[in-house]
């Protein structure tokens, strides 16, 4: 994550002159008419061709008076054995969920946007022949959403912990799959995530999943798709058991927020935004991300190792140089939950005069149905010298996660 005047991919925003806007209202008493705007400015992204990194998102500013807006309606649709319909399904019929712990790689990273970091969710076709999918009729009109979707599910489980992830994606005339949405969930967590109760095998229950907020427009000619799995590797670890889950269809649907209008905003803040030429920081060497994915014919085993580069800066505020790598190697095995492994080693190097500093770790977390394992290593550096140490070897219980 990152400020809005510095984040990637476009458009940025001049986010110092939206604040100083606010504190001149607010500290100095200047009448700027800033109350007056719209109480809520975002942007709609629109339709794109899937990617793994951005230098620009088209699309257009939108307000709302308030929120929910007046203009906002929820579309129903309901899930059918393939389909995605407005019409609702009568028809009783139990699907299985049962997808390998490979599924996700196609996810990208959490957060994403300082840019360089190539780790955008990628073309989901991957993901979603391992998931069971639900898709529209293709579109005959434009199709904005905008707000929080949620989904319906009635299910069960052949294991006391098992998580539920649904996506919702752009599917192209092509066949391209771009990630919209998505959410998860730890069905023993269905109703409280202090106090999380096992799932009873066998026993329906009626959940329902929140997905993150978001604003995307789908053009006609395509379709909108619902997946549904019960594994989305690397954005989180594995349900202790290899589990599977049963959908009936009949029970379940999705809540879309849509307004029926959409305001176009004129918030001088949110024009095109280039950043002050004289940058906060000297690039002594840029930064880069390479990442390679592999699976092993033999075993299906999937690595993904990711080496960050966050290039060698010097920042003129303080007059400090700042080197930074992350390098990481996740893998799993797609019949094997806990063989779940994640590898981390970080180093920041950091240099203000003659004076140089180092940070040094690296982190182990494996897994098994009980436990969670993680070991690391903390090293500061004074130069040559290693000047503290301090190392972790733990065994944390697993509390139905």
């Amino acid at each position: 994550h990152a400020y809005p005047h510095i984040a990637c991919p476009n458009p940025k925003i001049d986010y110092v002159r939206e604040s100083v806007r606010w504190w001149d209202k607010w500290l100095k008493g200047i009448e700027n008419n800033i109350m007056d705007e719209p109480k809520l400015q975002y942007y709609l992204m629109d339709s794109v061709k899937p990617a793994v990194d951005y230098e620009h998102r088209e699309g257009s500013w939108q307000s709302a008076v308030a929120w929910p807006p007046a203009s906002m309606r929820h579309r129903q649709y309901f899930l059918h054995p393939g389909s995605l319909l407005t019409e609702p399904n009568d028809k009783p019929h139990t699907l299985e969920v049962n997808s390998p712990e490979t599924t996700g790689r196609m996810g990208g990273k959490l957060m994403v946007g300082i840019g360089f970091s190539g780790e955008f969710p990628n073309d989901q076709q991957a993901d979603d022949r391992q998931s069971r999918t639900f898709d529209t009729p293709v579109l005959g009109e434009i199709l904005d959403i905008v707000g929080q979707p949620r989904v319906n599910l009635a299910l069960c489980s052949d294991q006391p912990v098992s998580n539920v992830i649904v996506r919702l994606c752009d599917v192209h005339p092509a066949g391209e799959s771009t990630l919209v949405t998505y959410g998860v969930l730890n069905l023993a967590h269905r109703e409280s995530n202090e106090n999380p109760e096992a799932l009873v095998p066998g026993q329906t229950y009626r959940v329902d999943i929140a997905l993150n907020h978001i604003a995307y427009r789908l053009p006609r000619g395509h379709r909108l798709r619902l997946a549904v799995s019960n594994a989305y590797w690397p954005l989180i670890w594995p349900s202790p058991f290899k589990d599977r889950l049963y959908l009936e269809l009949s029970e379940c649907r999705l809540s879309l927020p849509c307004p029926a209008s959409v305001i176009e905003n004129t918030n001088p803040a949110l024009s095109d935004h280039d950043p002050d030429k004289l940058p906060a920081s000297l690039e002594l060497r840029p930064g880069h991300t390479r990442k390679t994915t592999r699976e092993d014919p033999e075993t299906g085993e999937l690595k993904i190792r990711t080496e960050t580069d966050y290039g060698y800066h010097w920042h003129r505020s303080c007059d400090t140089g700042v080197d930074f790598t992350i390098n990481q190697l996740l893998s799993i095995h797609p019949d094997e939950p806990n063989s779940a492994k994640s590898e981390a080693t970080l180093r920041v190097k950091m240099q203000q005069g003659d004076t140089e500093t180092a940070l040094r770790s690296h982190y182990k977390m494996t897994s098994s149905s009980q436990h969670y394992f993680i070991r690391a290593t903390w090293q500061a550096w004074e130069g040559e010298n290693c000047i503290f140490e301090q190392q972790f070897n733990e065994k944390i219980e697993r509390n139905l996660i």
